[in-house]
């Protein structure tokens, strides 16, 4: 089938909550035509940019820019980001960590990756990679002498530092002074050598902290390590151009320290907040005193490198942020990315920005969900929230989150825009669809959650799951108490409400059972008798009757239940068992059910997978990550590895499946 924009996907009104005849109508499985052909897969064109990994500026034309993203693809913009395409893959779904440019000849190119150290000649077209060490190995860091282009180093991890003084084409360890059993755990951050003294290089190694060397890299000393106790990975070191000695580093609970003797003494110029990790620190190419640290809250600028800090603005979110400064005609610009905020361009300091990743990569979606009308979609790419509106396209929704991973998603049934988010520090809600956050329940902030749920048919109800069990809330998440029992052992993989009985809960686990409650969620039953596959990924309900259940496996399977989801058993499904089976189901309607198998065969139920009708085939070429289905818009989502999300309607293909 081929690919094509669909101008108005349309909302399909006749699909109705289904009678017990309507339900028995259609044929267990039912072999498809011509007449039963779905509209194409629909690109949203977004959200973009999520995966931006590295960036590179090229040292010799300002305008040509490097973006390496997560999964390995290379992009390239040679009118200051205008513009965009993929200039190559260099290792397929293998992260890019940093990308470094030789200083004389300019359309040499390394990338340290995932699958090891790579080398391009003609500026990233082509690629060789370099045996740095005989195993497999993640090269995290590369840095390329200065003075003597021929020197190079490079951080591999658990295998630590490696030097080669002929461009590349032999390596050896150096990692003379370092611990070996801190080296074989360490992963590397910047290796720095020293711009205006080359023997001098500085690294930072998780475990170790910083140290440097001041002999080329032949000995090395650890510089940091009553800094490290007790404190988190330091990533990130920037050194003074010109003042040898004077040096700052960001730690991954975003505090700054800085030393004024080459790393001797430090002392904290910058107090960060837990989960507000430095990600970059850059210089400005003009004034040298003038520095950027870009970091989970957002971007800190100093003007007396690293004294002291204030944070950058205005317009500009308080999000994960990586900065990189530029030499440009007119003075410094600015690029930043991030989960977010894509990648963008500011030419005057911070003052405005401009996005600049039109076409650049995509986004991997965890969680993609709409408002009960379909009117709106939501997408979480990481740490970041987005919202696609038809007419505006794609938004930031996570102003006011606190910069972590965003681990769910749940849509109110009384407001298209009253949605909560669970995150890495607490649960959160919003009352304007995303423009503004809010932390719901002292007691629960500050730990992570893994789950939220809002009750549609009970006012006030959410449910949670953390590291303390599962919370139930009947106040909008004002105040939270434990389930009975208090479960602590599953890991819920999604919760299915009852369409006609709001008592009724169910919940899928990764632990072959079923939760049940008949109460709103107050208390839970496990129901795992005849369930034989390791993880449940969704539960659906029968719209005859209110004791039938069905479980949704990830290796195809399926299971029934005509008690209250106190004993399984096997139950039919069109698919192969080991089929790539997605499951969705209606947030609203848990009787309204699509499975998509190996990314292209459609199975529809309108009756909570008792039955099955097979619609004409829509081949997806992207890596489907989760899963929407929105009944009354008979519209199908799908958040990607790589691509953002796309959606397909259902609509014609099920109406003539009907009559």
């Amino acid at each position: 089938m081929n690919w094509s924009k669909i101008d108005k996907p349309g909302i399909i009104a006749f699909l109705k909550a289904p009678t017990l005849c309507s339900a028995l109508v259609l044929p267990l499985f039912t072999g498809c035509g011509p007449s039963l052909q779905t509209t194409p897969w629909e690109s949203l064109n977004g959200p973009v940019a999520q995966n931006i990994s590295t960036v590179l500026i090229n040292a010799n034309d300002a305008s040509t820019l490097y973006a390496g993203l997560l999964t390995g693809e290379l992009f390239r913009s040679t009118d200051r980001g205008k513009s965009w395409s993929r200039a190559s893959t260099i290792t397929l779904n293998a992260p890019i960590h940093q990308l470094a440019q030789h200083p004389d000849e300019r359309s040499t190119l390394f990338a340290a990756t995932g699958e090891g150290l790579f080398v391009s000649s003609n500026g990233g077209v082509e690629w060789t990679k370099l045996t740095v060490v005989s195993t497999h190995e993640s090269c995290r860091s590369i840095a390329v002498d200065p003075w003597n282009p021929s020197h190079m180093y490079a951080g591999i991890d658990h295998r630590g530092m490696h030097k080669t003084t002929n461009s590349g084409n032999t390596w050896s360890p150096c990692n003379t002074g370092l611990p070996a059993d801190k080296l074989a755990e360490g992963e590397f951050g910047d290796i720095i050598v020293h711009p205006a003294l080359p023997d001098i290089v500085y690294a930072t190694v998780s475990g170790i902290g910083v140290i440097r060397s001041t002999d080329a890299g032949y000995s090395w000393e650890m510089l940091t390590g009553r800094l490290t106790a007790g404190r988190t990975f330091i990533r990130h070191v920037i050194v003074h151009p010109s003042r040898r000695d004077v040096l700052c580093i960001g730690t991954g609970a975003g505090d700054i320290y800085r030393s004024t003797n080459g790393g001797t003494t430090w002392s904290l110029t910058h107090q960060g907040l837990s989960y507000s990790e430095v990600r970059s620190f850059s210089s400005d190419p003009v004034d040298p005193a003038l520095i950027y640290a870009g970091t989970e809250s957002g971007v800190l600028v100093s003007e007396d490198f690293g004294e002291s800090w204030n944070a950058l603005g205005p317009g500009l979110a308080h999000i994960s942020t990586a900065v990189v400064a530029s030499p440009d005609s007119a003075g410094s610009v600015l690029y930043i990315y991030g989960e977010g905020i894509g990648f963008q361009r500011s030419p005057d300091a911070g003052s405005s920005w401009e996005r600049i990743d039109n076409r650049l990569g995509g986004s991997s979606i965890s969680r993609v969900l709409t408002s009960r009308s379909g009117n709106v979609t939501y997408a979480v790419s990481g740490r970041a929230l987005y919202r696609y509106q038809s007419d505006r396209g794609w938004t930031q929704a996570s102003d006011g989150l606190p910069g972590t991973t965003i681990t769910d998603l749940a849509v109110d049934g009384s407001s298209d825009t009253l949605l909560y988010a669970s995150t890495m520090t607490g649960i959160f809600s919003t009352t304007d669809g995303g423009g503004s956050w809010k932390p719901l329940g002292t007691a629960i902030q500050g730990i992570p959650a893994q789950f939220i749920g809002a009750h549609p048919s009970i006012a006030n109800r959410l449910l949670s799951v953390n590291a303390n069990g599962m919370m139930v809330s009947t106040d909008k998440g004002v105040s939270w108490k434990h389930v009975k029992p208090l479960i602590r052992e599953h890991e819920i993989e999604g919760m299915s409400f009852h369409h006609a009985n709001a008592g009724i809960i169910a919940a899928a686990t990764s632990n072959k059972a079923v939760l049940a409650s008949r109460d709103g969620g107050l208390t839970w039953d496990e129901g795992r008798y005849g369930i034989t596959s390791d993880q449940v990924l969704a539960v659906t309900f029968s719209p005859a009757d209110q004791k039938t259940y069905y479980a949704w496996t990830s290796d195809g399977d399926a299971f029934r239940s005509t008690n209250n989801s106190i004993e399984w058993s096997r139950h039919t499904h069109p698919w192969k068992t080991g089929n790539d089976v997605r499951i969705a189901r209606d947030h609203f309607n848990p009787w309204s059910v699509v499975a998509l198998v190996d990314r292209k065969q459609i199975y529809y139920s309108d009756s909570g997978g008792e039955n099955w009708t097979e619609l004409a085939p829509a081949e997806l070429s992207a890596n489907p990550l989760t899963l929407h289905w929105n009944h009354l818009a008979a519209m199908l989502y799908i958040g990607t590895g790589t691509e953002g999300v796309f959606r397909l309607s259902l609509g014609r293909a099920i109406e003539k499946a009907r009559r």
